[in-house]
Parts: structure tokens; sequence; C-alpha cells
């Protein structure tokens, strides 16, 4: 949920960019939300980044964009 509110947040403040430092064993969570590696992993920790214009949450409403979790 938390997560989820922040994604919302960067979206709707039209951020340019999300970066984060995951778990290596979470990098496929946040590969589904569009994130991708950035770098190597250090102590089992993945930095990972998602631009901003790739960026579609799947309530967007008004969203142009043709995201794969995109729902009519």
């Amino acid at each position: 949920m938390t997560l989820r509110l922040l994604l919302f947040k960067a979206e709707t403040h039209a951020a340019r960019e999300i970066r984060l430092i995951a778990p290596a064993q979470l990098t496929g969570f946040f590969a589904r939300l569009g994130f991708r590696p950035m770098g190597e992993q250090v102590g089992g920790m993945q930095p990972m980044f998602l631009m901003g214009e790739d960026l579609c949450l799947d309530t967007c409403k008004s969203c142009s964009k043709n995201c794969p979790n995109r729902q009519p």
C-alpha cells in the first residue's frame, strides 16, 4: 500500500525518475512495476530505477500511455 502511494505521488507530481535499492530476491517484483537494474548488486542489494515517463499505474484514467498493466 505504501509503495503504491509513493508511485501515485511520483506520477501525479511528474517525477522524472524513481530510484530504489531492493533486496536481490525482490527484484522480480519491482521489475513487474517497470523498474530496471541500475549498476551492480552490493551486499545482496540491487539499485533499480524507473523513468517517470514509463510510470503508469493500473488505475490511471486519463493516461494516454499503452502500458501492459493498463485496464480499460
